[in-house]
C-alpha cells in the first residue's frame, strides 16, 4: 500500500507537469520486473528486498524507504484475533498465504531462512500470484499472511492484523532502472518517485506517531 501511494503521486506529478505524457503501472513480482527491465519492456521497476540479488548490480537501484514484516494478517474469527500480538509458532496449524516462489525468489527464500532462525515450519499448502488475491483469501477466512510493520495501523478491509513477537524481517523498497537510461520521461519518473518516497519518510517521522502495538502488564 505504501508503495502504491508513492507511486501514484509520482505518476500524477509526472502526467501533470509533462502532459500529455502517460504513465502505465503494471503490477508484476520482482522476478518478472527484472526480466521486464532485460527486455525494456518496463523502465523502471520497485523492488521490496532483504538482500539484494547480484543480478540487480547492472542496474542502478535507488533506496526509498525501510520496513520490516513483523505482522500476521488473520480473518476476524480467527482463535487469535484478539489477542493483539502473538508467537509466529501459534500460526502453524493455519495455512499461510504466501507468495509463489518465482514471484520474487530473493524475498522467498529470505523469509524461509527467517522462519527457520525461530524454528517456525509454516503451513504452505499453494501458493499464490498478488498480494491482493491473498489478502481476499484472508479476509474469507482462508488461511494468514504475513504483512509489513506499515499495515499495523491500516490492515486491508476484511482482516485484523496482530504483531509478531519474535518474527521481523528487515527489508528496504528498491527503485531500479538501467544504467544507460538518458530519456528525459524516465529520469522525470524516477526523480518523482524519489522524492515523493522522500516526503513520505519524512512525514512518517515529523507527523503523528503510527499507533503501534503495546503489551500491558496484567495487573497484579
Amino acid at each position: 500500500p505504501r508503495t502504491r501511494e508513492v507511486v501514484g503521486q509520482a505518476i500524477h506529478e509526472c502526467e501533470t507537469r509533462y502532459s500529455p505524457l502517460m504513465i502505465t503501472p503494471v503490477e508484476m513480482g520482482a522476478a518478472h520486473q527484472l526480466t521486464a527491465l532485460h527486455a525494456s519492456t518496463i523502465d523502471v521497476g520497485i523492488f521490496p528486498l532483504a538482500s539484494p540479488p547480484a543480478l540487480l548490480r547492472e542496474f542502478r537501484r535507488m533506496s526509498l524507504f525501510e520496513d520490516e514484516v513483523c505482522i500476521a494478517l488473520v480473518h476476524p474469527g480467527h482463535p487469535l484475533a484478539a489477542r493483539g500480538s502473538v508467537s509466529i509458532r501459534e500460526l502453524e496449524t493455519t495455512p499461510l498465504l504466501f507468495v509463489a516462489r518465482d514471484e520474487n525468489p530473493w524475498f522467498y527464500d529470505d523469509a524461509v531462512d527467517a522462519f527457520a532462525a525461530v524454528n517456525f515450519t509454516p503451513r504452505i499448502d499453494a501458493a499464490f500470484n498478488g498480494l491482493d488475491t491473498i489478502w481476499s483469501l484472508v479476509a474469507q477466512g482462508q488461511g494468514w499472511n504475513l504483512a509489513s510493520r506499515e499495515q499495523w495501523a491500516s490492515p486491508p478491509p476484511g482482516v485484523v492484523a496482530l504483531q509478531l513477537t519474535d518474527f521481523s524481517l528487515p527489508f528496504v523498497v528498491q527503485l531500479v532502472h538501467r544504467h544507460d537510461e538518458t530519456r528525459p520521461t524516465v529520469l522525470a519518473m524516477v526523480d518523482a518517485v524519489q522524492r515523493c518516497a522522500q516526503a513520505d519518510v519524512a512525514r512518517a517521522i515529523l507527523g503523528p506517531p503510527r499507533p503501534w502495538y503495546t503489551e500491558m502488564a496484567p495487573k497484579p
